[in-house]
């Protein structure tokens, strides 16, 4: 419910949005062309021309949701960052593709050349070879303002703060309600070693078994105990009581070891925050010495 309720959010604010921003967009272009004809003393027929331009970034616009959801997913799924440099430059040549084929698909009766152009795959593998530098820019443009975008929300929340811990005669915390195969199952917290972000899901690993829960992880570390759970990475929450080792990696960098081998990157801004919870080691018996 939680991930539907994001989409009406999407559709019924953003879209609207994208579709002016391409608007004005298609407005500067045939602006700019109508100006560079006109110095040259051969002004273009402005109202076909500024058609022309619509049509061209209207497709922009029915792409520009897609490519941000899959930056949102890649952001949350792809650790690394060499490995989301990538899959975003493979994804050019896909996006330029689609372009073309879904504006030979809805244009071409229109811009057929008097039928010059014989078919829509003649008119699409025209303008791909024509338009590779301004797809290019524009596929450039949707992808780093969709990895802007996807981070930001990632980290919107303020990382988990220590509380007092609960008294003693306090009722144990409910379990989370996960479904596994069409059936409803509980995971009580305290098997839970790890939970690591899945785009606008939340994959809990306990023990040798993993479940994908229908919610952020963001909602989910406000609602766990603090006493119990501590985030320590945009993409990962930890039970605190799990931590073996905190291990330096060099550089500022840092990685948590659980007590099942599991090795998570600490991020810089929520170590403080962990290294505080942590239980400090017994001091030596002089007694010993």
């Amino acid at each position: 419910m939680r991930q539907r309720a994001w989409h009406l959010r999407w559709n019924a604010a953003v879209l609207a949005a994208i579709g002016l921003a391409w608007a004005v967009v298609a407005l500067v272009f045939a602006a700019q062309g109508y100006a560079i004809s006109a110095y040259r003393g051969a002004p273009q027929p402005w109202w076909p021309s500024l058609g022309y331009s619509l049509a061209i970034f209207s497709v922009w616009a029915l792409l520009t949701p897609a490519i941000v959801q899959a930056v949102a997913l890649i952001e949350a799924t792809v650790a690394r960052r060499s490995g989301r440099v990538l899959v975003y430059v493979a994804g050019l040549p896909v996006v330029s593709a689609l372009h073309v084929a879904l504006f030979a698909l809805l244009y071409w009766p229109v811009y057929s050349d008097g039928g010059r152009v014989p078919t829509r795959a003649a008119m699409a593998a025209r303008m791909f070879v024509q338009n590779v530098d301004t797809n290019t820019l524009f596929y450039l443009l949707v992808v780093g303002v969709a990895v802007v975008v996807a981070r930001r929300r990632q980290e919107a929340r303020p990382a988990v703060t220590p509380t007092a811990a609960a008294p003693s005669d306090a009722a144990e915390p409910a379990p989370l309600q996960v479904r596994t195969r069409g059936r409803l199952q509980l995971v009580p917290l305290a098997q839970i070693d790890w939970i690591q972000a899945a785009g606008d899901y939340a994959e809990v690993h306990a023990g040798r078994h993993a479940h994908l829960l229908d919610e952020s992880l963001s909602s989910l570390a406000e609602r766990l105990p603090a006493a119990e759970f501590a985030r320590i990475h945009r993409q990962s929450v930890i039970r605190v009581d799990r931590v073996k080792e905190v291990r330096s990696l060099g550089r500022g960098d840092a990685a948590v070891v659980l007590a099942n081998g599991t090795e998570l990157r600490l991020s810089r801004r929520y170590r403080a925050n962990l290294l505080g919870r942590l239980p400090r080691p017994a001091p030596a018996d002089p007694a010993r010495r």
